[in-house]
């Protein structure tokens, strides 16, 4: 029997280098204590639980990630 299909991940890779990729840097630079760099990690993290890598773009959904 085959295993059944999953719609998200439970791994993603993480370049070890993600800091000096030069968008990510504008965030660091913009935001003081690393907070764009955790956001940004975390909606990573979000999507890779969501149902095909996609989350629902609605008020409730905006609070519960905030």
């Amino acid at each position: 029997m085959a295993r059944p299909r999953k719609n998200n991940a439970e791994y993603f890779s993480h370049d070890a280098n993600l800091r000096n990729n030069i968008k990510i840097r504008a965030l660091r630079s913009r935001y003081p204590q690393n907070i764009g760099y955790s956001t940004y990690n975390m909606l990573l993290e979000i999507m890779t639980d969501a149902d095909n890598f996609r989350i629902e773009n609605n008020d409730l959904q905006h609070t519960l990630i905030a």
